[in-house]
């Protein structure tokens, strides 16, 4: 069975995308939307009554906000595949369809009965991740309307309330919103970016964007292909009512049919946000991103860890633009901010160490023991005052009282020592 059957929708323009960094996500439910949403399920053969939409709230590279709805993700967990379905196809698509009826029928039982549950299902090859197992094998992949009730959906299957048999699920576990991320490549902080989308009127009619963007010469070209914040950060583009196409728009002329028989409610925003805009899971492109490259392939460069690549390129960003930013004549670099306090902590840990007073020890060193132990805590303080360099004079008077506090305490203990 096909898990949807959506209404083709006129193609947006190709080289038009949509980036809106991923700073927030939650998802609500509403009546779907031709041409955008899942409205027709073949497992009932009627029309869908609710489906899940994710909202994302960020920002553009501009620095625009948006709310970015996506529509067609709908929840899902997966149970092995039965093996009269891999036999016989007739008896197969008969056990499927007994699966999701019995699956459907526990769900109304036990949970609100007035509405639809389980939208469909499909095989799928996948590799279990427990244990070794040397090849894939075949899931179903069932579909649900409501996030929520997945972990109930696999309470059902796995304690044999469904057909009287057991199914293990699979992925159950993993919420609604995470298993979104998971599966377009998607982090948090990182950028979403889609092709196929629409905005809800109003736009703004003017934008000036406040903070200054890295520009990536041709040297970045090959960055710029693979890494998806270079890409949002190249040439990032202002959405405004004169910038906007007519066909990006929803009600435009080209997008008329997505309200033939939806809501009216639909158009209407659902925040403040300067920018709002709807897309389909089929139009994020983040997945594009994804590289598979062997260990012996890879150079010293390489990061490895797809999901810290924009923690990385956003630090490379930053460094960027500290570059550009004019120098700060009373501020210290911060590289010799850490070093004095290194040398800071070394200082100190010498100073005490000249302190003939142990706390907790009766033990009393002989003339040598102590000589030898005064000779090497004044050359470690030598040491650390021999790295530290100045560049004021002010610096210099502490110096000096420094030295002269270790002078005092030489003298102390070398007093200390003639007298045992």
């Amino acid at each position: 069975m096909n898990p949807s059957s959506p209404e083709p929708s006129p193609p947006g323009t190709p080289s038009q995308v949509l980036s809106v960094r991923i700073v927030s996500l939650d998802y609500y439910m509403a009546p779907p939307v031709p041409g955008l949403d899942i409205s027709y399920s073949p497992f009932h053969c009627e029309e869908v009554e609710e489906v899940p939409v994710i909202r994302i709230y960020g920002s553009t590279p501009a620095g625009q906000k948006t709310c970015l709805h996506i529509h067609q993700a709908l929840p899902y967990l997966y149970v092995p595949c039965p093996e009269e379905l891999l036999h016989n196809i007739e008896r197969g698509n008969s056990c499927m369809t007994g699966l999701l009826s019995d699956l459907e029928k526990t769900l109304q039982n036990r949970g609100p009965a007035k509405r639809k549950h389980v939208h469909g299902c499909g095989l799928v090859r996948a590799k279990k991740l427990y244990g070794y197992h040397s090849s894939e094998e075949i899931f179903v992949k069932i579909y649900l309307y409501y996030p929520h009730e997945v972990s109930r959906a696999a309470t059902h299957l796995l304690g044999g309330a469904v057909l009287d048999r057991v199914f293990q699920p699979y992925e159950s576990h993993i919420p609604y919103l995470l298993h979104f991320l998971i599966d377009y490549n998607l982090y948090g902080m990182g950028h979403v970016h889609v092709t196929d989308f629409k905005f809800r009127p109003p736009l703004p009619g003017d934008f000036h964007p406040k903070t200054l963007h890295r520009k990536v010469d041709s040297s970045d070209e090959s960055e710029h292909k693979t890494h998806s914040y270079n890409a949002a950060m190249k040439n990032p583009i202002i959405w405004t009512s004169s910038t906007v196409p007519h066909a990006l728009i929803l009600g435009g002329s080209s997008t008329s049919h997505f309200m033939e028989g939806s809501s009216s409610n639909f158009r209407k925003r659902h925040t403040f946000m300067m920018l709002e805009a709807d897309s389909r899971v089929e139009g994020i492109i983040n997945e594009k991103y994804k590289m598979y490259t062997s260990l012996s392939q890879t150079t010293a460069d390489t990061k490895m860890v797809q999901s810290l690549l924009a923690i990385w390129e956003e630090l490379e960003h930053l460094r960027l633009l500290d570059e550009t930013k004019p120098a700060d004549i009373g501020r210290p670099p911060r590289d010799a901010v850490l070093k004095s306090f290194l040398h800071g902590i070394k200082y100190e840990s010498a100073l005490s160490a000249l302190d003939p007073k142990e706390e907790g020890s009766h033990h009393k060193d002989s003339a040598v023991e102590a000589s030898e132990k005064l000779e090497r805590c004044f050359k470690s303080l030598t040491d650390v005052i021999g790295t530290i360099t100045f560049s004021q004079n002010d610096c210099c008077e502490n110096i000096g009282s420094d030295a002269q506090r270790t002078s005092q305490s030489f003298d102390e203990h070398e007093k200390v020592v003639l007298r045992s």
